[in-house]
C-alpha cells in the first residue's frame, strides 16, 4: 500500500465517521421534534377531554337551576366560549383549564408551584366573555383545592362543579 493510497484510504474513513456522526446528530434532532410534538398533542388531547367531561359536570350541577348551560359557543372575536351560564338576568361565560390551579404572583397568575404561564387565560376569559356581554369566569376543576378569586375582573374559580355552581350563585345574588 502506497501513502497516496493509505491517505485516501484515511480520509474516505474519516469521511464516513463524519457523515455517521452528522447522521446521530439528525435522528437525535428529529426524535426530540418528535417528542416535543407528542407531548404536545397528548396535552390538547387530554385538554378537549377534560373540556367535555367539564361540560357535561356543568349541565348535570345547574340541570334544576335557574342557569341553562351552552356549551362551545362561537366567540365573535374568535374561536369559542367552553360553557356559557345563561339566565333571565344574568350571563358569565366559563373559560375551561386542564391546570391543577392559579394563584396571583409577580406580574400575573402563575401554577400552584410558582411556573410562570405561557399566555394569560384571564386576558382570554376577559376577552370572550366581554365578546358577549357576560361574566368572566376561569374555571380549573381538576383543582383539589377549593378556592375562588377576583383577578383583574375575572373570576376565578378552582374545584369541583358544586363549588362553582355555589361560588357563581352567591356572586350573581
Amino acid at each position: 500500500m502506497t501513502g497516496a493510497t493509505f491517505v485516501a484510504a484515511l480520509s474516505a474513513a474519516l469521511a464516513l465517521r463524519i457523515q455517521s456522526y452528522y447522521l446521530v446528530l439528525f435522528a437525535i434532532a428529529c426524535a426530540a421534534f418528535a417528542w416535543k410534538h407528542y407531548r404536545s398533542y397528548r396535552v390538547r388531547v387530554f385538554g378537549k377531554r377534560l373540556e367535555k367531561r367539564a361540560q357535561k359536570a356543568l349541565k348535570r350541577a345547574f340541570k334544576r337551576s335557574r342557569f341553562r348551560v351552552q356549551c362551545n359557543v362561537p366567540c365573535p372575536s374568535g374561536g369559542d366560549i367552553d360553557a356559557v351560564l345563561v339566565s333571565a338576568n344574568h350571563r358569565c361565560a366559563i373559560e375551561i383549564k386542564s391546570w391543577h390551579g392559579l394563584r396571583p404572583g409577580k406580574g400575573g397568575l402563575v401554577k400552584l408551584n410558582g411556573q410562570p404561564l405561557t399566555k394569560d387565560p384571564a386576558a382570554q376569559t376577559r376577552r370572550e366573555a366581554s365578546s358577549i356581554g357576560a361574566r368572566a369566569v376561569l374555571w380549573m376543576p381538576l383543582s383539589k383545592r377549593e378556592k375562588a378569586f377576583v383577578y383583574q375582573g375575572v373570576l376565578v374559580i378552582m374545584g369541583r362543579e358544586r363549588f362553582l355552581k355555589r361560588i357563581i350563585e352567591r356572586s350573581l345574588s
